[in-house]
């Protein structure tokens, strides 16, 4: 074999965006980020965005930022000859029926409600159906919650249900720990 062919691409943009042709399997996953008449790809604060015609129909405002990129929720480092290379991908990114959900900005928001004191997004299957569930500690009005949510979130970011919990299990670091 006298090269490798990595080609990396986000559903979402139906073509690969990162690609890279290697002499050893050791290199193939440093990647090129592409720029052509069809995608555009950069890094925003790590993160992979990409832009352009050949987007998938169903991202809307909602998955694109001001500048029109689409964060694939995927993180790169930049290496000194012009190339990235993958890191790892942003946890707290999940797909719900379909959706990309930043489960920590939904929790950035519950925080901000009187009485919380601190809460955790997840998610939960039923009948084949995911929902968004938020376990909190402390008070919460969910009616005045779910109200100031829908004018800053889409519809699937709504959460379906709130579990009031005694403790939120946290990590040696003090980050959340998620659970699958």
């Amino acid at each position: 074999i006298k090269n490798f062919i990595h080609a990396y691409g986000q559903t979402e943009s139906g073509v690969p965006t990162l690609y890279n042709i290697a002499h050893n399997p050791t290199d193939a996953n440093i990647l090129n980020l592409t720029n052509n008449e069809n995608i555009q790809t950069t890094l925003i604060n790590n993160e992979l965005c990409v832009k352009g015609n050949t987007l998938c129909a169903n991202i809307n405002d909602f998955g694109l930022d001001n500048n029109g990129w689409y964060h694939t929720g995927d993180l790169f480092h930049n290496l000194d000859n012009g190339k990235i290379k993958f890191d790892t991908r942003m946890h707290d990114i999940v797909k719900v029926n379909g959706y990309r959900v930043s489960l920590s900005y939904i929790e950035s928001i519950v925080e901000q409600e009187n009485g919380v004191e601190d809460c955790i997004a997840r998610v939960e299957m039923k009948h084949g159906i995911e929902y968004i569930v938020v376990d909190y500690i402390g008070n919460l009005d969910k009616n005045k919650c779910n109200a100031r949510l829908k004018g800053v979130l889409p519809k699937y970011c709504i959460p379906s249900k709130y579990v009031e919990t005694e403790s939120i299990e946290k990590s040696n670091l003090g980050k959340k720990v998620r659970r699958k």
